[in-house]
């Protein structure tokens, strides 16, 4: 079994690589960076989804899908964070 901090860590690597992306792509983001980060945000869920049943501690399957769907909202916040935080322009793909 794995230790329990280990996926917190790996909750924050892929946190703060989310929000990495967005300062890589807020210079493109009206020539497809927005899509592409997007498509990372939506990747990032499913990775974070899937972390509290890859790194194994013994927890129940109740805490397991509760520690999921936490991971997911601590995701969204982070590209959420990035999305404001790099001013990735979004009004060019509204018009």
């Amino acid at each position: 079994m794995s230790p329990p901090w280990q996926r917190w860590l790996a909750a924050a690597a892929v946190s703060l690589g989310v929000i990495a992306v967005a300062f890589g792509i807020a210079p493109r983001a009206c020539e497809r960076g927005l899509d592409v980060y997007v498509e990372s945000g939506v990747a990032a869920a499913v990775l974070m989804a899937g972390i509290p049943f890859i790194v194994r501690t013994g927890d129940s399957i109740r805490r397991r899908v509760g520690l999921s769907l936490a991971f997911v909202c601590l995701v969204l916040a982070a590209w959420v964070a990035g999305l404001f935080a790099a001013d990735v322009r979004i009004w060019c793909r509204l018009f």
